[in-house]
């Protein structure tokens, strides 16, 4: 699985969302609560047929919510790693620290300049995440 260095507050923070979830969640995301609590993870990133999610030790890992495995599996590609991050943060703030710095041989986004954003989307689909996860830059490497 993929881990991610989280310091003992942030995994004390990760681990009580994990615990609290029922009752914090708001109501669009209770659909969640078995996921989350068969899982162990809280969910940082809802797509249309999986959630990206974080463990209290880092492990970073996604389950299917159409049914089409049973389980997790890892949280695989920067990308999508960056993207449940960034995503994870706009929900949760106390978690932005866990968000890499950008390396040196990283390069600006193309699609957004940028910005981790794609402008010019209307209405219902204005929360589209860019290519980049959101976070402005591609890592080396990455077409």
């Amino acid at each position: 699985m993929p881990r991610i260095s989280v310091e003992p507050e942030a995994r004390e923070f990760i681990a009580e969302r994990i615990a609290r979830f029922k009752t914090e969640a708001p109501q669009e995301l209770q659909w969640q609560t078995e996921y989350v609590r068969t899982n162990q993870a809280l969910p940082l990133y809802i797509g249309w047929t999986e959630t990206f999610a974080i463990r209290p030790d880092g492990d970073l890992v996604r389950w299917s919510t159409e049914g089409e495995w049973p389980g997790v599996r890892p949280l695989d590609g920067a990308i999508w790693i960056n993207s449940a991050l960034v995503q994870g943060a706009k929900r949760y703030p106390q978690l932005k620290s866990l968000i890499p710095d950008r390396s040196t041989d990283a390069r600006t986004c193309d699609d957004c300049g940028g910005t981790g954003t794609i402008g010019g989307v209307p209405g219902p689909f204005d929360n589209v995440v860019c290519r980049c996860g959101g976070i402005g830059w591609l890592p080396a490497g990455t077409v």
